[in-house]
């Protein structure tokens, strides 16, 4: 990761929030399957606050997936994952894929998915939520809704574990 921090900051439009409603947030843009700006979010540095994540007011969250101004269409597995954070330790690692923003997908992504899938290579996909009730639950509900479209695998992350702390890729194969 250390070795590509540069490169991500850039990539993925990170930026540090200084104040208000910001601050103490690391800034993450979000951009449509072609690249184009929609809107940002912000994760908390601070473990303990509540909310970790700040959505704008009225954002449509629902119909993104973090990360998708980047999926190279040539890649032939695809990871999704709950959050921005997975999401950038996973493709640091060079592991293709996405962020849910949060342990279910919509109806709006799953046809955002399908539309832009029809010109890829892609073969599976690979659904590693947390490893915690919800994460299990909302792979269900992921597998489920994209079963028709794709092969999928559940990656089974242990209790309390999450996909953002795999430390090699040998660990995710």
């Amino acid at each position: 990761f250390k070795d590509r921090i540069e490169e991500i900051i850039s990539l993925f439009d990170l930026r540090f929030g200084y104040m208000g409603l910001w601050e103490n947030r690391i800034l993450m843009g979000i951009y449509d399957f072609p690249g184009d700006y929609r809107f940002f979010i912000g994760r908390s540095v601070i473990a303990e606050e509540i909310p970790k994540m700040l959505y704008p007011r009225g954002a449509p969250i629902s119909r993104h997936f973090y990360g998708e101004h980047v999926w190279d269409r040539e890649d032939e597995t695809l990871a999704l994952v709950e959050g921005p954070f997975d999401m950038l330790r996973l493709w640091s690692l060079r592991v293709p894929s996405l962020g849910l923003f949060g342990a279910k997908i919509s109806e709006a992504q799953v046809a955002s998915l399908a539309r832009v899938t029809r010109s890829s290579k892609l073969e599976r996909i690979e659904v590693a939520l947390d490893g915690d009730a919800a994460g299990r639950a909302g792979a269900e509900q992921v597998a489920s809704k994209l079963a028709a479209l794709f092969p999928i695998r559940i990656v089974e992350l242990p209790e309390g574990s999450d996909p953002g702390e795999i430390v090699d890729r040998t660990q995710w194969e």
